[in-house]
């Protein structure tokens, strides 16, 4: 079962052109933990694909790529050091709690 970002916050549609958006959500990094992992990519990792093998969900990429400051792409070069965050959970509470105070 996939968890969005986006579970609990309300759609937007504009009043001209009846477009439904979604609010920005802004979000801190998930807290340094000892508990957390690091890895040095290789060929052919990428952020969906490491949620996947951390969490056992794709649709968390977001939480590395947020907790790295990567935000252009799924890619990521071989090579480059990552922050694995060992509580996904933290950040989606964070999220939750933020979207109820809308």
């Amino acid at each position: 079962m996939a968890i969005s970002r986006y579970t609990d916050v309300e759609v937007v549609r504009d009043q001209q052109t009846g477009v439904r958006n979604y609010p920005t959500i802004i979000f801190s990094n998930p807290p340094l933990s000892n508990s957390d992992m690091y890895i040095i990519t290789r060929i052919g990792d990428r952020l969906d694909l490491l949620a996947y093998r951390f969490y056992g969900d794709s649709t968390l990429w977001w939480i590395i790529g947020s907790a790295n400051n990567l935000t252009d792409s799924f890619n990521v070069p071989p090579g480059t050091k990552l922050r694995i965050p060992s509580n996904a959970s933290y950040v989606l509470d964070h999220i939750r709690n933020v979207n109820k105070s809308r």
